[in-house]
């Protein structure tokens, strides 16, 4: 950037967008680096303290200025959990309350009132409001944990959301298919009937991702369990990669052989989906029932393993309607 300004001055505030980004689509490519070497938890904490470093001012606000520094806060919220055994172990049990506030209390000790905070705290809660929607009656005794109250309302109208599932019909210019080596395009069509027209009769499981997204190549490893566990059941499994480059995409369902159905949207696609549906980030993952309705924009994870063969088996069991 420095030898492109030489001849090219640039606006300080289109500058500080680009160091911005660039900044944080680093942080995103060393996503790994906390799953390297050694794991013991010291070790590993330093590498997951690493993405707090001043050098990543993980409390400037004006870092939302970028797609990327979500995805950045995401990270460090994730691993910063993972990493405390009491959480993790309440969580597993099913003391989600206990999980909850433990969480909350973990964020809180991490970083200084910000909207940085708050987005990790919102994360963090909506990921509970995700495995149980009746988290909702216990909003009002969270509103305190946030440091703006605008988070907060964002937050409630989010859990209403998790009440009813109500996707509109959404025409998609182009919807590509990538088949034994080769690429097919579905026009002008809406992705759910698309899919349910497809396969009809069947359970849907949608993942939607990006090639660039650590946190979605890293749930794709948990992927294949679940695809045996179903083999040869009313279960398909479709991945829709998004906001990516079209060779990029091909790359990596070559490379890392990614079983089920592979499709693809392009940039102005993805811009039209992700507001039809209010998809904020990737990964996200999508239930259709047999009848081809959406019972679930937040369906568990490929790592959330039971919970997501629980919420599959429910859908098998229910008639076609």
């Amino acid at each position: 950037m420095t030898e492109y300004e030489k001849s090219h001055p640039l606006d300080p505030a289109v500058r500080s967008f680009f160091l911005k980004d660039i900044k944080f689509s680093i942080s995103n490519w060393i996503a790994d680096y906390v799953d390297e070497g050694s794991n013991s938890s010291s070790d590993r904490a330093g590498r997951i303290n690493l993405f707090r470093d001043p050098f990543f001012a993980i409390n400037d606000d004006s870092n939302f200025v970028t797609m990327m520094y979500p995805y950045h806060l995401a990270n460090f919220q994730y691993w910063k959990i993972s990493e405390d055994s009491t959480v993790v172990r309440a969580k597993r049990e099913g003391r989600n309350r206990e999980a909850l506030i433990g969480g909350i209390k973990l964020i809180q000790s991490s970083s200084t009132a910000s909207i940085s905070k708050d987005y990790m705290i919102f994360n963090y809660i909506e990921g509970f409001l995700k495995r149980a929607p009746s988290f909702t009656d216990s909003l009002p005794s969270l509103k305190n944990q946030f440091f703006d109250e605008g988070t907060y309302t964002y937050l409630e109208r989010t859990a209403e959301r998790t009440r009813t599932v109500s996707l509109p019909k959404t025409l998609i210019s182009t919807i590509s298919c990538l088949q034994n080596g080769g690429v097919t395009n579905t026009a002008n069509a809406d992705l759910i009937e698309l899919l349910t027209r497809k396969y009809p009769g069947k359970v849907i499981y949608l993942d939607i991702y990006a090639t660039w997204c650590g946190l979605c190549l890293k749930e794709m490893e948990f992927a294949p369990a679940i695809h045996h566990q179903f083999a040869g059941q009313d279960v398909i499994f479709v991945n829709l990669c998004m906001q990516s480059d079209e060779k990029k995409w091909k790359a990596l369902v070559n490379d890392r052989k990614l079983e089920g159905e592979q499709y693809f949207l392009n940039a102005d696609d993805t811009r039209l989906l992700m507001g039809s549906y209010n998809i904020s980030g990737f990964p996200t993952y999508l239930l259709v029932n047999r009848s081809g309705r959406v019972t679930t924009l937040n369906a568990p994870r490929p790592s959330e393993s039971q919970r997501l063969k629980r919420e599959i088996l429910k859908l098998l069991l229910t008639s076609k309607n």
